[in-house]
């Protein structure tokens, strides 16, 4: 096992701690894995754990259904800056929608987070 494995290893298990094995995004326990939010280093500052259903939506935008992002009424609270760097990019993306903009409109992130949430338009991992 090299050095990468092993911090990928490390990463997932301290993703796992921090959301007690559920996806950040929307909570589901299914098919967790770990989701480097970019730019990454592939920390755990700039990674989550999400489930095969939200990393299928946020990697191919085409398969984006906006009822499924409902969970992120509760996520923008988070106090992560990985997850809502990716609460806020996601929002953006379906924010043809009232109840998204809505939420978009009570999002607060500290100007460096939103530095690094409008870093890229793309969602990449």
């Amino acid at each position: 096992m090299d050095k990468g494995d092993i911090m990928d290893t490390t990463v997932k298990h301290e993703l796992k701690v921090r959301s007690d094995s559920c996806c950040e995004l929307c909570g589901s326990s299914n098919n967790l894995r770990v989701f480097k939010v970019e730019p990454s280093l592939g920390s755990i500052d700039d990674s989550i754990i999400i489930c095969s259903e939200c990393e299928e939506q946020i990697l191919d935008e085409s398969k984006l259904d906006a009822n499924h992002w409902h969970c992120l009424n509760e996520t923008i609270w988070s106090d992560v800056p990985a997850i809502q760097v990716m609460a806020y990019r996601i929002l953006r993306k379906i924010d043809n929608h009232e109840w998204s903009r809505n939420l978009l409109d009570m999002l607060y992130l500290e100007d460096e987070v939103m530095s690094w949430a409008e870093n890229t338009n793309k969602f990449k991992n």
